[in-house]
């Protein structure tokens, strides 16, 4: 049943898709945590399947690269890039430590914020058009992954790190000790592991190779970026969690369209 309340919780927090149910029970947070990959399964269903429904209508590539690229932000209700831009305001601000905690609870959007995300849609916007132009449908299954590969290494960040003060992580008990156990924090890799398997197994060929590689190394982007981003800040919260998944989502598709044309 608490899982089925995380799922809940993390729908109802996470997606902007409408969750037939919302109840917050704070017995529930770690659940809750742990079902944010799944909730970036729906999100990366949705989005293969609008791909396949602008190939049926033929959009131009030009037109379902753009699209391709707004979805994860109209499905996730923006909540990830708002993360992205507060983390970039604190940190190129450069200033001292107590100074970027603060710039990064502000409310306030500042230059460096929005000219980060501007950067960060431009290569996703490039990187999806060369993806689409050399896309099949076994190669864009690979977007399928990309959230959920990107939310396991947000979970695995958020259960090890500190929580900074006045994040909805914190809690005044917080202790090394209470970080998230062996077996919770393996649940993020066995996804990665089931989809591998299962793409090796439908194909011989080397694609499953290509489009297995793409959420790893979504995974691998994101988790580096939330390790530094901890580091720069000295904790975690909910604005490095959507760092994130967002710096993970830019590199999967970046590396989808710069490696899409070797096979």
């Amino acid at each position: 049943m608490k899982i089925l309340k995380g799922f809940m919780m993390a729908w109802g927090m996470f997606c902007s898709i409408p969750c037939p149910y919302k109840k917050w029970d704070e017995g529930c947070r770690k659940q809750m945590l742990l079902m944010l990959p799944f909730i970036g399964l729906i999100i990366g269903a949705i989005w293969y399947g609008c791909w396949e429904l602008m190939e049926l209508a033929h959009f131009h590539i030009a037109l379902e690269a753009a699209v391709m690229v707004v979805i994860p932000l109209l499905l996730s209700g923006a909540i990830h890039a708002d993360g992205f831009m507060d983390v970039c305001d604190a940190i190129f601000s450069h200033r001292d430590l107590q100074e970027r905690q603060r710039i990064l609870k502000d409310s306030h959007t500042g230059a460096f914020a929005i000219i980060s995300l501007m950067i960060c849609m431009l290569l996703m916007f490039g990187g999806m058009w060369s993806f689409l132009d050399m896309a099949t449908p076994l190669i864009m299954s690979a977007v399928v992954m990309i959230p959920v590969m990107t939310r396991c290494a947000s979970v695995i960040c958020i259960l090890q790190a500190e929580p900074l003060d006045l994040s909805q992580y914190y809690r005044e008990d917080w202790h090394p000790d209470n970080k998230g156990t062996a077996a919770e924090v393996s649940i993020m890799f066995i996804l990665f592991i089931i989809y591998a398997g299962i793409s090796m197994l439908a194909c011989h060929a080397i694609t499953p190779l290509f489009f297995t590689a793409i959420p790893l190394f979504s995974f691998i982007i994101a988790y580096i970026a939330g390790v530094a981003a901890r580091h720069d800040l000295r904790g975690m919260n909910g604005d490095i969690s959507g760092f994130m998944i967002t710096v993970g989502e830019a590199a999967g598709i970046l590396i989808g369209g710069i490696s899409s044309a070797w096979f």
